[in-house]
């Protein structure tokens, strides 16, 4: 037993067996002081022979605060955000300007705090009707270079932190009205931010003759007028169909706003068409079928 005690304390003491790596800790933070959370924070070769070659990454607290571990001894640059468009401590594009971090094995070294110019963005999204908060699907900052997505929570409130400049906001969600919005981010805070989310109208109505009296159709169809614009480009996803039931009644869920055209097609091979303007609030449409136009059969 004692042998293999001394054994064990023989490798460990043996140079290059203990600490053959080093750590480097930091902080993120913006121009405000205010620590950067879930930031990408990673360690490239200072050498340039390793361009593109990452040595150790790490993500950012709650505090800004991060460790990397497990680092051969080296020199490095520090720098966060994507491969294609790293930003370099203390807060530049070029490695040329950028620290040299030293690391040594079996230390840690602690880099000073590094300044990324960041706004804070905060809001909420609110149900235009109650005014409560709820939260959608997809809501991204875009500037047409990059796309930033907030943090978002179930009451709608969401944060992010964003380069000083215009946007356009876009939310989408299977359930809401798509919107679309410019925001100018200054160099600083943007607090209590309030988009409203409508949420999808719904088309409804009955089909019968002048004299009001139901008419027994197999089906309506909703279609999308091409002049409408969708953010998912997809204009025959809107087109709709919906069965008519003995009363002439008929509904259609969650229609996006925009022009459309309803369309029933009689006994006489003839189509029987009204258009209709969808906003944002739910539709109530009566069709008329002339009489000798019958579909079915009509129910007195």
């Amino acid at each position: 037993m004692q042998f293999v005690i001394a054994a064990i304390l023989l490798v460990l003491q043996t140079p290059g067996i203990l600490h053959q790596s080093g750590s480097v800790t930091g902080v993120v933070k913006n121009r405000q002081g205010i620590p950067i959370p879930d930031t990408r924070v990673v360690l490239t070769p200072s050498d340039g022979d390793g361009i593109g070659t990452i040595e150790g990454l790490a993500k950012s607290d709650a505090e800004g605060k991060f460790r990397i571990d497990n680092i051969p001894a080296g020199s490095y640059h520090l720098a966060v955000g994507p491969v294609d468009k790293l930003i370099y401590h203390p807060g530049v594009e070029d490695p040329g300007r950028a620290t040299i971090v030293r690391v040594a094995n079996g230390l840690v070294t602690s880099v000073p705090v590094m300044v990324l110019s960041l706004s804070r963005v905060t809001g909420r999204i609110i149900d235009a009707k109650s005014g409560t908060g709820r939260s959608i699907e997809s809501f991204v900052f875009s500037s047409g270079i990059e796309i930033f997505k907030p943090a978002m929570h179930q009451d709608g409130s969401f944060s992010l932190l964003v380069p000083p400049g215009t946007y356009v906001v876009i939310g989408n969600d299977p359930a809401v009205v798509p919107f679309a919005e410019f925001l100018t981010v200054p160099d600083g805070p943007l607090d209590e931010l309030e988009f409203s989310a409508s949420r999808l109208p719904e088309v409804r109505g009955t089909v019968g003759n002048k004299w009001g009296h139901p008419i027994a159709v197999k089906s309506i169809f909703l279609r999308a007028d091409p002049a409408n614009t969708y953010v998912d480009s997809n204009m025959a996803a809107h087109n709709k169909t919906s069965p008519v039931d003995s009363n002439g009644s008929f509904a259609f869920s969650g229609v996006i706003p925009g022009k459309y055209t309803l369309e029933i097609s009689t006994n006489g091979a003839r189509t029987i068409t009204q258009s209709i303007q969808v906003g944002t609030e739910s539709l109530d449409v009566r069709m008329v079928v002339p009489f000798g136009e019958v579909t079915g059969q009509t129910v007195p």
